[in-house]
């Protein structure tokens, strides 16, 4: 079965239907979007049009929320349908393709928070920020049961473990974010580095960082980790996760089809698309 897999869009309909468009001619049975999608942020015009651009090409989509994706919203709505073909899970939720268990855990700290903050107290201010965006201990807890309960094949979030990958991308605040702030988006992936640890999925998916990802995470018997190429032999490994970051609307690796059978990754290039 082929999986159609869109990382964040932030609200742009013209990206995202090209996206929708630029899948549906590649097979794929199913959408699933990583986040930031734009939940009470993007143009009231947005959801509608995708819903439709969803029907037209006989396809659902499941959106992990980001934290770039209106709480209020997401926590009336999951688990439920946003639109008519608009899925939103709860965090942790399981469900399976074709055989295959997948798990949702959406969210992530914004490592923006402040400025975020800041704007808000502007009494015309959109609220852009919500409290809810961050993974809880009780999320934890949950997701660390439910991965574990039945193997994870593969797993869909909107943040990522530790990888290096990522943090050679991130290493010395080159945007110059507020200390507190780096210290709330690293308890998020400390808590996102443990849950996955624990589950330990073939793949995993995630979005957020906005750059192209691709890793490969080891796991050993005890319960470090994770290692990457050459930080241990080969004969320690005692399980191994794919991780795939796509980057964000309007560029190269956004959108990607993945085969569950095969577990073969291709990512798609949405021509003629506007961000």
């Amino acid at each position: 079965m082929k999986l159609g897999i869109i990382g964040d869009v932030h609200g742009s309909t013209s990206w995202t239907k090209a996206a929708i468009t630029r899948l549906a001619t590649h097979g794929v049975k199913h959408l699933i979007q990583l986040g930031d999608f734009g939940i009470g942020l993007a143009s009231r015009s947005f959801i509608p049009e995708v819903d439709a651009y969803l029907e037209h090409h006989g396809l659902e989509m499941t959106v992990v929320p980001g934290n770039h994706d209106d709480y209020h919203v997401v926590n009336e709505v999951a688990p439920g349908w946003l639109s008519e073909h608009i899925f939103l899970p709860y965090r942790g939720m399981t469900s399976s393709f074709d055989g295959k268990h997948v798990m949702y855990l959406g969210g992530a700290p914004s490592v923006d928070r402040t400025w975020r903050q800041r704007r808000m107290r502007n009494p015309h201010s959109q609220n852009i920020w919500w409290p809810e965006e961050a993974l809880t201990a009780a999320d934890e807890v949950y997701a660390i049961q439910a991965g574990t309960a039945e193997p994870v094949d593969f797993m869909f979030t909107h943040d990522a473990p530790y990888a290096r990958a990522i943090d050679k991308q991130i290493a010395g605040n080159p945007l110059g974010f507020e200390y507190r702030d780096l210290e709330y988006a690293r308890e998020g992936r400390d808590r996102m580095t443990r849950i996955v640890a624990a589950i330990r999925p073939k793949v995993l998916f995630h979005g957020h960082y906005h750059f192209k990802v691709r890793a490969n995470l080891h796991w050993t018997d005890g319960s470090d980790g994770p290692w990457e190429t050459g930080d241990i032999p080969k004969a320690a490994i005692a399980a191994t996760t794919r991780l795939i970051g796509l980057s964000n609307e309007g560029t190269r690796y956004n959108i990607a089809v993945l085969d569950t059978d095969t577990t073969e990754i291709k990512y798609i290039d949405a021509v003629g698309a506007r961000s």
